[in-house]
């Protein structure tokens, strides 16, 4: 699809209303056929137009959705229009307690924020949605002074923009900000994946999982657990089984993931329990001194070999 847009700014026009948002307070007439339509706008008692040409918009399996946060409803108007025309589902709301009562799909997302809102700052409200899960904020509001900013970017806005903004550094934020949803919801997913498969290992797997990413040889670990070799080996290869984890450095992540505690002791100082002691949060002094790690270090080989006396 094709479309000419007109305009360069959003909240206000550019050298006259031909540059000013299709439909700010206008309405669209619907493309028959797949072929054009006309946006109305108004601004200031003028009218102008932009057209919309090419075939209807494309239907999206996984829209992300922006939610609109503003006490003005001509901002509301326009960035709904301009929002679905570029494909994203869109939920506005006038107030913060609108926000809360609007129904929120499980979807990508991301919210434009006013500072000025009728019943709560839009940055109070950004504080209240830090303490759970929200999409990310993205602040377009009138002209603001710094502190206000800079407070906004340390709560973790992705940008502070100010009205009238550029159409292109909007869409910008905003697919910067879905970008950002998206992975979160991606790690939420696996972490609940490597919950499920973790839910799914016997107690005893559980017991095993750790000493073995612990970095604990089969030995040692089957001593730790007062079971002979063999059964840690079948243990072992039931727990990658079921975590679904191709190598032993695939399940130390997974086991990083599910933050599953290292083994309370090693008695014994192996070289592999200093490779994955970085998994247990310590440090890993493989190129140093054993010592320094506060383990045990063997008895070097002698450099000769006793002479045998018959």
């Amino acid at each position: 699809m094709n479309y000419l847009f007109r305009e360069d700014v959003i909240g206000a026009p550019n050298e006259g209303i031909a540059a000013a948002i299709p439909s700010l307070i206008g309405a669209a007439v619907a493309p028959s056929e797949g072929h054009s339509c006309c946006f109305e706008a108004r601004w200031g008692g003028q009218t102008g137009c932009a057209v919309v040409s090419g075939a209807d918009l494309p239907e999206l399996a996984m829209k992300p959705t922006v939610y609109v946060v503003d006490d003005d409803a001509d901002i509301r108007e326009a960035l709904d229009q301009m929002l679905t025309l570029a494909g994203m589902g869109v939920v506005t709301c006038a107030s913060a307690s609108d926000y809360f009562c609007a129904p929120k799909p499980d979807l990508p997302s991301c919210m434009i924020l006013d500072v000025a809102l009728p019943d709560a700052s839009g940055l109070d409200l950004q504080q209240q949605l830090s303490t759970g899960d929200h999409p990310p904020v993205i602040f377009l509001t009138d002209a603001s002074d710094f502190p206000t900013c800079v407070r906004a970017i340390k709560a973790g806005a992705v940008d502070f923009l100010t009205k009238p903004c550029r159409k292109a550094d909007l869409l910008a934020a905003i697919e910067n900000a879905v970008a950002q949803d998206r992975h979160v919801r991606a790690e939420k997913a696996e972490r609940m994946r490597l919950k499920y498969r973790h839910s799914c290992l016997t107690p005893r797997e559980q017991e095993v999982l750790p000493l073995i990413v612990g970095g604990l040889l089969n030995k040692q670990a089957a001593a730790k657990l007062g079971i002979s070799e063999t059964t840690l080996q079948i243990h072992r290869s039931r727990v990658m089984r079921k975590m679904e984890a191709e190598s032993l450095a695939q399940l130390v992540r997974m086991a990083g993931k599910l933050a599953v505690p290292p083994p309370r002791t090693n008695s014994h100082w192996t070289p592999t329990s200093l490779v994955f002691s970085a998994w247990a949060g310590q440090a890993s002094p493989i190129c140093g001194d054993p010592q320094s790690a506060g383990a045990s270090v063997p008895p070097p080989f002698p450099r000769t070999l006793p002479t045998v006396v018959d």
